[in-house]
Order: structure tokens, then C-alpha cells, then sequence
């Protein structure tokens, strides 16, 4: 269940929030935003992000598509937060707030493989 924030608290550090998608930015803010649960929302994703960017650089092969699925993740959490909007990026939000379950998983692969297969199908 996503917490509630205040107006006041979104308006003032939603830029915040947004650069907090921006690769090691998003250390930065968690620590130079203590006081605005809205950043620190936001931070909390942008640092999965962040460590998940260094694990798929790593990677061969698959690591090359794991960094372009992670930025278009980067992109749609730095949208939502510069609108003031507080939504979960896909598996990565779920991480952040500690509610990540295999069930979550399952969906996400089955609603993936769907894609793919739809894909092919034209």
C-alpha cells in the first residue's frame, strides 16, 4: 500500500524526487532530503536502480538489455516524480518498499511472456 503525501511536501521536492532517477543522484537525495517522505519515496527506487545498472553492466550479452529495460525504468520514475505522482516502478518499487513477493514475480514473467508472445504473433 503506497503512503500519502502532502501537497506541500510533493510541490516542494518533486524536482527532487525526479533527480533522484538520475544514476548516483539518487543516493544524494535519500541523505540531502531527510525531511520529505515524497524524495525519499522516489530515492528508495532510484537507488534499486542505480545497483541494479551496476550488476547488468557486468553482465555479457544480457546485461545490454537489462540496461535499456532499467533505463526506460529511470524514465518513467523520473516522469512520475517530476508530475508529483508517487507510483511503484514495475519489480523495482516492490524491492524498494520491501513488499517484492514471488507471486509479484510470477505475474510480471506471465504478463512479460504474454508480450512476447503477441509480439511474435504479428
Amino acid at each position: 500500500m503506497l503512503q500519502t503525501f502532502t501537497p506541500e511536501d510533493i510541490q516542494k521536492n518533486k524536482d527532487m524526487a525526479a533527480v533522484s532517477y538520475v544514476w548516483i543522484l539518487s543516493i544524494a537525495v535519500f541523505f540531502g532530503v531527510p525531511d520529505s517522505p515524497f524524495a525519499r519515496f522516489h530515492a528508495r527506487q532510484g537507488i534499486i536502480l542505480f545497483l541494479m545498472t551496476i550488476i547488468a553492466a557486468l553482465l555479457p550479452v544480457i546485461g545490454t538489455v537489462l540496461l535499456l529495460l532499467l533505463f526506460g525504468a529511470m524514465i518513467y520514475g523520473f516522469s512520475n516524480a517530476a508530475r508529483g505522482q508517487a507510483v511503484l516502478v514495475p519489480i523495482v518499487g516492490e524491492l524498494a518498499e520491501g513488499t517484492l513477493s514471488v507471486g509479484t514475480i510470477v505475474r510480471y514473467w506471465k504478463t512479460a511472456v504474454t508480450w512476447v508472445q503477441k509480439l511474435f504473433r504479428r
